[in-house]
């Protein structure tokens, strides 16, 4: 398990290390911004699954996100 969570955290800072440099240097700050919530959250979860955590079904969570609001539209 804890070489996976290795090769995970290495194969993260490979893409890092090639994409963070062009990023910056051509002052694409935004994308540099979105490259990082995107990163981290993706990097987070793949520990998360090489670490057998419980993680919540994405459908869930855009039924969680959509069921209300579907609700108030087709309330008849």
């Amino acid at each position: 398990m804890f070489l996976k969570v290795l090769l995970i955290l290495l194969a993260g800072a490979a893409v890092a290390l090639y994409e963070v440099p062009r990023l910056l240097k051509r002052q694409m700050h935004r994308e540099f911004f979105a490259f990082c919530v995107l990163f981290f959250i993706g990097v987070g979860l793949t520990v998360a699954l090489a670490l057998d955590l419980p993680l919540p079904n994405p459908t869930s969570v855009v039924e969680f996100v959509f069921g209300p609001l579907s609700r108030m539209i087709y309330s008849r």
